[in-house]
């Protein structure tokens, strides 16, 4: 039994209506635009996001950093995990503005007896939002870390 081969396939020709002429260039002009909108958004979003995770893990470091801060003196008579929290201060300041590179501005350091909490604000630079008047977004960072004794260097 011999098979037919299929050689070529037929194509409806589609008849033209007048005034046709030029539709794609008019949907092309129109969803242009609105395509390098949704493209800046998703750009500016990711941008954003990787430098708000930055920001957080600022704020966290310097909360942990802070955390470390053991009062020794208390510890080795009473037995008790109280920070000591000049100490304290100063650390999460230390390294909230090293591990931030000028993107996170701490505002508030709260000691307490066994807790410390940093509170920040991070400024995320933004790339199309700047056509339309916003060059940067302001966003609130809080790290808290509870203390642990014994880590007072590395591999410790």
């Amino acid at each position: 039994m011999k098979m037919k081969t299929r050689t070529g396939a037929k194509t409806k020709k589609r008849h033209k209506f007048p005034g046709e002429q030029g539709q794609v260039l008019f949907q092309t002009a129109l969803f242009l635009p609105l395509l390098f909108i949704l493209i800046g958004l998703v750009v500016d979003g990711g941008l954003m996001f990787a430098n708000y995770r930055r920001a957080q893990v600022a704020a966290d470091t310097a909360a942990h950093a802070a955390s470390h801060c053991v009062s020794r003196e208390v510890f080795y008579t009473s037995n008790q995990v109280v920070l000591a929290w000049e100490q304290a201060v100063y650390n999460a300041h230390d390294y909230g503005s090293y591990n931030s590179h000028g993107q996170v501005i701490i505002q508030r350091i709260v000691v307490g007896p066994n807790w410390v909490r940093v509170e920040g604000e991070a400024l995320l630079p933004t790339v199309f939002m700047r056509f339309v008047g916003i060059p940067e977004l302001r966003v609130r960072v809080v790290g808290e870390a509870y203390p642990a004794y014994g880590i007072d260097y590395e591999w410790q």
